[in-house]
């Protein structure tokens, strides 16, 4: 409203100026005339004609200019512009005694303009009329040429056509000058008249006169209404906004406040003012030094001002607030206006945003990872602080990509860059890829990536935002998992298939079903005690002395007086422990049954002590029986165990005696594991009697067995031979078998894949290279182990099916050897 007022005041005194101007110039003129008349009539050489015509001129200007005044005052007033125009037409029309006057608006178009206003002419021109603002008229020549135009006589008038319209009221002469500038003229003002020579110069400055008043009046009317316009936006934005305003007066020190500003400080609405304490009143305490400076520097220095502030609402409320305001002086005073605005909500958003920023950040930083987001159209790329964590170095921009591809291991770089090339098309939405990348201080870590790309309105790839973090750790543990599975699957085959030759040599010594179940559980049950113990510890090995007593346990021997261990704590390996349990469970059992623990008055003593010149242990198993035995006529399967497997795991001589006084065991356990090699049974020894070490020729169909744990072997061995093939040897590692392999002449191989922890891979190829066909018998997959070539050979997983196992030697023995010789 303030700024209105002060607007209206310069529009009136830019309207007051021309017009002044123009009274001071009728005023002089009629001062000369009167000067004139006075000299006229003093003077005797003044006819009385000349004297009459200075008396009419006075009377002219007197009355010219009391019609600019008029018009003058009413253009101050703020007359409407219809008003004006009448009144502008009908008064120079009877100051210039013409009949035809007109006010010609020049349209939006510039090509015409209008009859807008005049006396005079025939009715219905008035309003509907145009004249031609481009060439042929005597207002498009005022136009063009930006001075009045005098007609004296329009017959002989060169410099534009004659109108239809003038020659349809008998028009001789005129006048026609532009109401506005030249460069931005409203329309243009006429007076015409039905005499020639008709109007002299003051006549045109008088024109001029009322012309210039109409322009200012009409500029003035446009500002208004420009200013109405723009108060009526404002007003609109203010209260769509919610935005407030207040005036501050400087000589008075009183505020006044609109209506929406009572509403932001929660107060009624009052019309008087408020005083400068009032106001100050509502600031939070902890605001209203800092406020009342900002206001007072405003006030008395012109400063602009902008402050947030609190406010304490009457119900309590605390709500944070915005004012800006400027000083401006007027005929007034000088006035400050201000705006105020409730920025709660927004202050409320940027602490929760500076949270979340903040747990955005702590976040980042408690991931191993990088948040990264890469601009499509320029390459820019932008990477959290993590990169440096990730990586050892940090970097950014536009070279951030080569930079990163250069760090990628080469193998994943093609990868890498066709899942940029698919993102740059559009033709993903996202991915996810982990790859090799190489860090700061040399060594290679595993990145996971995974981006997900946002398309623009025209649906082409924009941004592609995403994270990356190390999963190196991960991946060793998925591997490490990967083998432990791939180690328990072998060890639960292993284990079965050590069952299914238990159970076969069990039925081979036994007569009758309770015998073979009998034997068939102790020895199932020896196992299952032996993985007890290893269960509890992790897997890292039994102590001896539980494996013994264990043994004794079963066999009902433990609680008996006449039983006596004696040894240090030794800690024995997984695989001898699942060995020596067996060979234990033999010995308890034939000692329950046979020995010493058959009947009263026998004794076992058990014990094993350090041999520091062997660097192990010395293990003694020693029965005195209570009566004399026989020596069992042939060794039985417990026999095989104790000697075959023993031998194969300590890779030594069991000493295994069968005294009439009771069973004699002993054997040393060595400190360090050792690469065992198989001791063939009796069956198969017997074939060994080359002269002075040469292999003996043997019939074609002859088979090698490559196994490391005896009982499979042996009931591999027993299948093949039972089919009418003999075992031209048993290798129980990866040293023995290659031996055997170069050495021995034979048809057909029996591989298992793990030998004593050790991958056969060597065996296969060199079995590839002599050309003798193989069949992979193992609990792990042959594609798992091998290289493709050497895994396509035919496979039987553990526990083995003899009669499968029979089917295909048999197969490859009908085969020509040279089909599987490597090239």
């Amino acid at each position: 409203m303030f700024r209105r007022q002060k607007r209206l005041g310069m529009h009136k005194k830019n309207l007051r100026s021309p017009t002044a101007d123009r009274l001071e110039d009728l005023k002089r003129e009629n001062a000369e005339l009167r000067a004139r008349l006075a000299a006229l009539g003093a003077g005797e050489s003044a006819t009385p004609a000349e004297k009459d015509d200075a008396r009419a001129r006075l009377l002219r200007r007197e009355e010219q200019q009391a019609i600019v005044a008029a018009l003058g005052n009413h253009a101050l007033v703020g007359a409407p512009l219809d008003e004006l125009l009448d009144e502008a037409v009908s008064g120079v029309g009877k100051a210039l005694g013409c009949d035809h006057t007109a006010i010609l608006r020049l349209l939006p178009d510039k090509e015409n303009f209008l009859l807008t206003a005049g006396s005079g002419w025939r009715t219905g021109l008035v309003g509907t009329h145009l004249v031609s603002a481009r060439t042929g008229s005597k207002a498009s020549f005022a136009l063009s040429s930006g001075q009045p135009v005098v007609t004296s006589d329009m017959a002989h008038e060169s410099r534009f056509e004659e109108s239809n319209i003038f020659l349809e009221h008998g028009i001789k002469s005129g006048v026609t000058v532009l109401i506005g500038k030249k460069d931005n003229p409203w329309g243009a003002l006429g007076v015409h008249a039905c005499e020639t020579e008709r109007f002299v110069a003051e006549d045109i400055g008088f024109v001029q006169a009322v012309a210039n008043i109409l322009a200012v009046a009409i500029e003035r009317q446009r500002a208004e209404t420009r200013l109405q316009a723009q108060e009526r936006r404002l007003r609109l934005a203010l209260d769509s906004a919610h935005i407030g305003t207040w005036v501050r007066h400087r000589d008075e020190d009183l505020s006044y406040w609109d209506e929406t500003t009572f509403e932001i400080f929660g107060v009624r609405e009052r019309s008087d003012p408020l005083t400068h304490d009032e106001a100050l009143a509502f600031v939070h305490p902890a605001d209203r030094e800092r406020v009342s400076r900002e206001v007072t520097a405003l006030i008395e220095e012109g400063r602009p001002l902008s402050i947030e502030f609190r406010i304490t609402r009457p119900e309590g409320e605390i709500r944070w607030l915005a004012s800006a305001a400027e000083c401006h002086g007027s005929d007034q005073g000088t006035h400050a206006y201000g705006v105020i605005y409730d920025i709660s909500a927004a202050k409320k958003a940027q602490a929760e945003l500076a949270d979340n920023a903040a747990r955005y950040r702590l976040s980042l930083r408690a991931v191993a990872g990088v948040v990264y987001q890469r601009d499509m159209a320029t390459g820019q790329v932008t990477a959290s602080e993590g990169l440096e964590r990730l990586v050892g170095e940090s970097h950014g921009g536009t070279s951030f990509l080569p930079w990163w591809i250069e760090r990628v291991h080469p193998d994943d770089r093609d990868r890498l860059r066709a899942l940029g090339t698919e993102l740059r098309r559009g033709e993903r939405d996202s991915f996810e890829a982990t790859y090799r990348v190489r860090h700061a201080d040399g060594h290679w870590i595993d990145v996971w990536d995974r981006a997900y790309l946002v398309f623009d309105k025209e649906g082409r790839p924009s941004r592609l935002f995403g994270f990356a973090s190390d999963v190196s750790e991960l991946l060793e543990i998925q591997r490490r998992q990967t083998v432990l599975l791939a180690e328990l699957d072998h060890r639960v085959k292993n284990m079965l298939a050590n069952i299914s030759a238990i159970a076969t040599q069990s039925r081979s010594e036994t007569h009758s079903i309770d015998s073979f179940i009998r034997s068939l559980r102790g020895r199932i049950q020896a196992l299952a005690d032996a993985h007890e113990l290893l269960s509890r510890s992790g897997w890292d090995g039994a102590l001896l002395r539980d494996l013994v007593e264990g043994a004794l346990r079963a066999a009902g021997g433990r609680a008996n007086a006449r039983v006596q261990i004696d040894g240090p704590d030794v800690i024995l390996t997984p695989r001898l422990t699942q060995s020596l349990a067996l060979s234990l469970h033999e010995l308890a059992a034939n000692a329950a049954r046979f020995g010493a623990l058959s009947a009263p008055g026998g004794h076992l003593k058990i014990s094993w002590e350090r041999d520091d010149l062997r660097n192990g242990h010395l293990f003694s198993w020693d029965e005195t029986a209570p009566e004399a035995l026989q020596p069992p006529a042939n060794e039985g399967f417990g026999s095989f165990v104790i000697r075959s497997m023993m031998e194969t795991e300590l890779r030594e001589k069991v000493r295994l005696e069968f005294r009439p006084q009771g069973v004699l065991c002993t054997f040393r356990i060595p400190q360090m594991k050792e690469a065992p090699q198989h001791v063939l049974p009796a069956a198969a020894r017997s074939g060994q009697n080359g002269k002075d070490g040469a292999e003996p020729a043997l019939p074609k169909g002859s088979i090698l067995i490559v196994e490391d744990s005896p009982l499979l072997a042996s009931v591999m061995q027993e299948a093949v031979e039972s089919a009418g093939w003999p075992v031209v040897g048993l290798a129980a590692d990866v040293a023995e078998a290659r031996r055997m392999v170069a050495e021995k002449n034979f048809a057909v191989a029996l591989l298992d894949l793990n030998l004593q922890d050790e991958i056969s891979t060597e065996v296969a190829r060199d079995l590839r290279r002599k050309g003798v066909p193989y069949v992979i018998a193992s609990a792990y997959r042959p594609q798992d182990l091998l290289e493709p070539d050497l895994a396509d050979a035919p496979y039987l997983p553990k526990p083995i099916d003899q009669r499968a196992l029979v089917e295909i030697v048999r197969l490859l023995m009908s085969s020509p050897l040279e089909s599987f010789a490597s090239v």
